[in-house]
């Protein structure tokens, strides 16, 4: 089995309001500029409520732990919104 060399993935979320986009971005924030890993690169923007999520990986398994760590961070952070 091969595994893929330079892969990319873009992610987009979107939200009730942009209030709820901003702070999702905000808990998530720390967690990319700490990338868990060398192999990886990640980048977040929001635009109203819309977040958008790109990560660079030079592997595929790489790419696929990045964006199940990224997945679980965002689902936790709405869940924990939810709990206001």
């Amino acid at each position: 089995m091969e595994i893929l060399q330079g892969v990319e993935i873009q992610l987009e979320f979107e939200l009730k309001t942009p209030k709820e986009a901003e702070n999702i971005l905000e808990a998530i924030k720390p967690e990319i500029s700490s990338a868990p890993s060398s192999r990886t690169s990640s980048k977040i923007s929001i635009d109203g409520r819309k977040i958008t999520l790109e990560i660079k990986a030079s592997d595929s398994t790489s790419l696929r732990a990045s964006v199940n760590s990224y997945l679980r961070w965002i689902i936790l952070s709405t869940q924990i919104m939810g709990l206001k």
